[in-house]
């Protein structure tokens, strides 16, 4: 478990380099709103109304950033080579 743990934050350090800081960071927020579904789905924890809205403000946070940054960053298009 330990390597899978050690490899897994190793290709996610690797995928921070492809994205700008702050959708990297942004990213990063929702590890904490899938951990909190696991738990409730998978581990039976009981969901109160505060969490539920803690997540969501979570994702709509995420979200607006996520979508302002797609209209200011610049974003070069991917071209297959011909040949």
């Amino acid at each position: 478990v330990d390597i899978l743990a050690t490899m897994a934050q190793i290709f996610v350090s690797i995928g921070y380099k492809y994205c700008s800081t702050s959708v990297g960071s942004t990213l990063c927020l929702l590890v904490v709103v899938f951990s909190y579904f696991i738990g409730i789905f998978f581990l039976k924890e009981p969901a109160d109304i505060y969490s539920i809205l803690g997540a969501t403000m979570i994702i709509l946070a995420n979200y607006f950033i996520i979508h302002m940054n797609r209209k200011t960053e610049i974003i070069p298009k991917i071209t297959l080579l011909e040949g």
